[in-house]
């Protein structure tokens, strides 16, 4: 009895008790010589020996494909081998980098060439010439996926004959489709502006008043906002934000980031409100003075009231005769109508005028500034006063044209 052997697990009160040796996790390779093969003598060990034996046997009759790389001993390393060998070591941290978990990779193709794309770039510090943007905030770049047509076509504001037909007239006029759908009242101007929203990915903006701050006013010149028709309506000191009819010109964009040191941010605005406040800064800078001689010459010219998108505002085409011309407008002469002149000039009046040249007809949007009355004939007749606000360059070019002839042969 006294000759029986002590259990491995009970305690011994004589002895102090020895802390069990680490474990060790290694993948199933080639062991080094100097460690003797563990005994496999644990019926988990035996478990895995004859699951290999199976495993190889279905591999060599299977179809060949990736071994699962989930083979490990769990094992008691022996009192003397506390410290793993350099083999051993590599081999441990080779396991513990492959255990760490991989970076997250964005889902997103375009960020990840973007970011490959920004590590591969040289750095360059940004200088005054070139504003440097804010993160997470590109300015829109107009897509047009589709044309405009067929935008208006799906919204189903337009048939697909009177897209063709738009196309053409406004082809033959010398301008823009949108605005000759304006002008014969086929689509409005919010129509039009959600179309082109739609088709370049551009932002709308709403200008609900009819002026802007003096600051604002400031920041372009005037000829260039009624050239590319658009005007500034916010500036947070990075950022200047301009309300625009239609997408402008990337280049213009740039340019305008170098002088004016901010990031510009396109939007969409509809056409009559950008008008509107073109028009208000015309009035306040005093652009409306003469800045071209006029010149005395009397041709036939043809003459419809509109508003200030050409729309217009009843079916008569009066007939009259030009007193005088220049390149910033006409004095005309025309039948009086029944309507106070005071009136039409408080609400705004407008006119598309043609004149019939020796050079061609000149096509023009005017604002027409006076009206006076003319009681000496039999008829009573006005004498309007217009100036040009909107002419496309082969009109503007046929006046200028017609204004050199008529100074060459003016006494």
């Amino acid at each position: 009895m006294n000759d029986a052997p002590v259990p491995s697990n009970a305690s011994n009160v004589d002895h102090p008790t020895q802390p069990p040796p680490p474990l060790d996790a290694t993948v199933e390779m080639e062991r080094p010589k100097d460690l003797p093969s563990p005994v496999l003598t644990d019926p988990i060990s035996l478990n895995r020996s004859s699951s290999r034996r199976f495993e190889a046997d279905a591999f060599s009759r299977a179809p060949q494909s990736a071994p699962e790389f989930d083979a490990t001993i769990e094992m008691e390393r022996p009192g003397e081998a506390n410290q793993p060998s350099a083999p051993v070591a590599q081999m441990d941290a080779a396991i513990e980098r492959f255990r760490a978990p991989a970076p997250e990779k964005s889902t997103l193709p375009h960020a990840n060439m973007c970011a490959t794309e920004a590590i591969h770039r040289p750095q360059t510090p940004p200088t005054r010439s070139e504003p440097r943007r804010e993160s997470g905030r590109q300015n829109a770049v107009p897509t047009f996926a589709k044309k405009l047509g067929e935008v208006l076509v799906q919204m189903g504001k337009l048939s697909p004959e009177q897209v063709q037909e738009a196309v053409e007239m406004s082809s033959a006029a010398g301008e823009r489709v949108g605005r000759w759908l304006i002008r014969w009242e086929l689509v409005t101007p919010d129509t039009l502006c959600r179309a082109l929203c739609t088709q370049t990915g551009l932002p709308m903006t709403m200008l609900d008043s009819d002026s802007m701050p003096d600051a604002l006013s400031k920041r372009f010149p005037l000829p260039l906002m009624m050239h590319h028709h658009f005007v500034p309506f916010e500036d947070s000191g990075a950022i200047l934000c301009l309300a625009a009819s239609n997408p402008l010109d990337p280049t213009l964009i740039r340019e305008q980031e170098r002088i004016h040191n901010r990031v510009i941010e396109v939007f969409l605005a509809r056409e009559d409100q950008i008008a509107r406040q073109l028009d208000w800064m015309r009035i306040k800078l005093k652009t409306r003075s003469r800045h071209f001689l006029r010149y005395p010459l009397k041709l036939a010219v043809s003459y419809q009231y509109c508003n200030r998108l050409g729309v217009r505002l009843d079916n008569t085409i009066h007939t009259g005769s030009s007193i005088n011309v220049s390149e910033g407008g006409y004095l005309l002469e025309g039948p009086a109508t029944c309507a106070d002149p005071s009136e039409m000039l408080r609400k705004g009046l407008f006119a598309n005028v043609s004149i019939k040249s020796m050079t061609g007809e000149v096509a023009a949007l005017c604002d027409i500034r006076e009206i006076r009355l003319i009681e000496d004939n039999l008829l009573p007749r006005w004498l309007l006063g217009v100036e040009i606000v909107e002419i496309n360059p082969d009109a503007k070019s046929r006046l200028k044209s017609l204004c050199r002839k008529t100074r060459v042969m003016t006494p």
